[in-house]
């Protein structure tokens, strides 16, 4: 006979199953109790702890019965799992829960933060980095949560939340030693905030910063910390920050990360180009994907306990490459990925159909606006979008669905009830990068390629893209011509200036674009994009961008439709709940087709004023 499997999880809250069924432990009191044994568990806790834990307030006779009467209900929660030996027995001078190896999520996250500690002072960063993010996935949340407001808990969870942040420092070491300081730099940013007088953390920050190239902003760190500090408690920083602040001063060569051996950083992937231009990063792309390592963080969390998630945002937002090299390789899981118009909808049931009892698929929707084109039926419409409502509440949990959706088709699901009230609270807006985030987007990828990148050229790359809502693709455009420019390894400001920057980029991508269209396509092109600029109209009025509804500019006629889709296809445009505009104030300038139709038109408006 097969011995029946028990599981019990306190770094969160807490829960016991049995072959990976839910058991229902009870009221408070026999939860507290669970608890308290857990805490202890193999080892005897005195009856006396117990009482004056749990039922402090009572008389001796009453706290005695009450104790005894939770001991003989959890003896019958544990009773299937007994296997013939009790779980619950008494012992002098009080109780023992008999807790088997590997039962324990805490036994196992302490097990795992001594196979880490070894392996790091082994000089083995790789496998204790390994092994202490395999214990900080144990973790679902605050420990005892349900419980935290009791009072034997609030030391309990004090400790474990040390220990969980401990181990947390110790991973960040191996991390930085394995050569990753740039991917950890937004962790520790939000690590630091979230615990502002733990100095392990800011002190890690600080060098994270400092081998990213970005001294400045490490010495900054210390400058705030020292401030912090001072003003809250009267201290001065600890003796770890004060001489991380001078070893920054001088460049102490100690601070670089170690090289050879088992700390070495991933190799470089080679000779290619870590830039996609106008393309989405996909799945392959993952390790060179950099930017969205914190968002993409959140929403793995939101997605444990989520049938569905919508990224929704305008396009040149990143949505695609945050849904294929963002979401899908951190889940983890097997995945399809589909678009409306590529794939019928046989395929996409057979799919769902696949996957057996108890396993889990990722439904990944990519541009979920196509399903609103012309060309798809009411019909077939319909039967696509029941198909993700029925896969979202299947029972069985077998499919997670997540949808990339343009903003500005958001409106468009109002008429699928079912879908609408899915995505309603499970969607995320996604804005522009900032510019922590557009940083790690340019250095990151060349970090890992082997590039180098000249910090002039980043502070100008940054400047010219930041709050662009369609800047993005852009930015991966003046990228990938950098990188045909290159200087050996290194990308560089010169190159930038003589290429015309991101400015540049865009009059070679928007000619490009527009040559694609047909001639009718062309003149219909013509007209939208000159609605889409002001000014001009007196001596030296500059010309501005501006944002225009769908209906003025006649979108619901089917020709102008088909091309207003596909300037914002190909980053010429970018829409956004239900207005357009241009991608970039720069191709008012800088695309010489368009420059010359503005001069035309000016002096049209002007003759028809004068009567000439």
């Amino acid at each position: 006979m097969a011995t029946s499997r028990l599981v019990f999880r306190i770094l969160g809250p807490l829960t016991v199953s049995l072959d990976g069924t839910p058991v229902a432990i009870g009221g408070p009191k026999q939860r507290a109790l669970l608890a308290l044994l857990l805490l202890s568990a193999n080892r005897v806790v005195p009856r006396e702890r117990l009482i004056g834990e749990l039922f402090a307030e009572q008389s001796v006779n009453s706290a005695d019965h009450a104790l005894r009467n939770h001991v003989s209900r959890l003896r019958k929660v544990l009773a299937p799992a007994a296997a013939g030996a009790p779980r619950l027995v008494a012992r002098a001078p009080g109780y023992l829960l008999r807790v088997e190896p590997g039962e324990l999520d805490f036994e196992q996250f302490e097990r795992l933060v001594a196979a880490g500690h070894e392996s790091l002072a082994a000089g083995d960063p790789a496998a204790a980095a390994e092994s202490l993010r395999a214990a900080e996935r144990l973790w679902q949340g605050r420990p005892l949560a349900d419980l935290e407001l009791e009072p034997f808990a609030r030391l309990e969870v004090e400790r474990l939340e040390e220990l969980r942040l401990a181990a947390g420092e110790e991973r960040i070491d191996a991390e930085l030693a394995l050569g990753r300081p740039l991917a950890l730099v937004p962790e520790l940013e939000s690590l630091a905030a979230e615990h502002p007088y733990r100095e392990r953390f800011r002190a890690q920050l600080m060098l994270a910063l400092y081998r990213c190239g970005r001294q400045a902003e490490g010495l900054e760190v210390y400058r705030r910390t020292r401030t912090l500090l001072s003003e809250e408690l009267g201290l001065e920083p600890g003796v770890e920050l004060q001489e991380l602040e001078r070893a920054i001063l001088v460049q102490d060569p100690a601070l670089s990360a170690p090289l050879g051996g088992r700390g070495t950083s991933d190799p470089p992937l080679g000779d290619v180009c870590p830039f996609k231009g106008l393309a989405s990063f996909e799945a392959d792309d993952a390790e060179l994907f950099f930017g969205r390592e914190r968002l993409v963080e959140e929403l793995v969390a939101r997605l444990d306990d989520q049938p569905m998630l919508a990224i929704v945002g305008p396009s040149g937002s990143g949505k695609s490459s945050l849904l294929r090299a963002g979401l899908l390789p951190a889940l983890g899981r097997e995945w399809v990925l589909v678009r409306p118009g590529e794939r019928p909808m046989a395929e996409l049931v057979a799919a769902l159909e696949r996957v057996p009892p108890g396993e889990r698929l990722v439904l990944a929707v990519d541009q979920l606006e196509e399903l609103f084109a012309a060309s798809v039926a009411e019909e077939e419409r319909r039967a696509f979008v029941d198909a993700l409502v029925e896969a979202a509440w299947d029972p069985d949990r077998r499919a997670l669905i997540l949808v990339a959706l343009r903003a500005d088709f958001f409106g468009r699901l109002a008429p699928y009830a079912e879908l609408a009230d899915l995505v309603g609270p499970n969607h995320v807006l996604l804005g522009p990068m900032g510019p922590g985030e557009l940083r790690r987007a340019i250095e990151g990828p060349a970090q890992r390629t082997g590039l180098e990148v000249e910090l002039a050229l980043v502070d100008a790359l940054v400047d010219d893209v930041a709050g662009e809502p369609g800047g993005l693709p852009l930015l991966s455009t003046a990228l990938l011509d950098l990188w045909r420019e290159r200087e050996g390894r290194t990308l560089t400001l010169a190159a930038y200036k003589r290429t015309g920057g991101v400015r540049g980029a865009v009059g070679r991508h928007a000619e490009a674009a527009f040559r694609l269209l047909g001639e009718d396509e062309q003149q219909v092109a013509r007209r939208i994009l000159l609605r889409l600029v002001d000014g001009g109209d007196g001596d030296g009025e500059p010309l501005t961008r501006r944002r225009a509804t769908r209906g003025e500019v006649d979108a619901d006629d089917e020709l102008i439709g088909r091309v207003l889709a596909a300037l914002v296809e190909r980053r010429l445009l970018v829409a956004d709940d239900g207005t357009v505009e241009l991608v970039h104030e720069a191709l008012i300038k800088r695309w010489p087709r368009l420059v010359d139709w503005l001069e035309e038109d000016t002096q049209g408006r002007r003759a028809a004023c004068t009567g000439t």
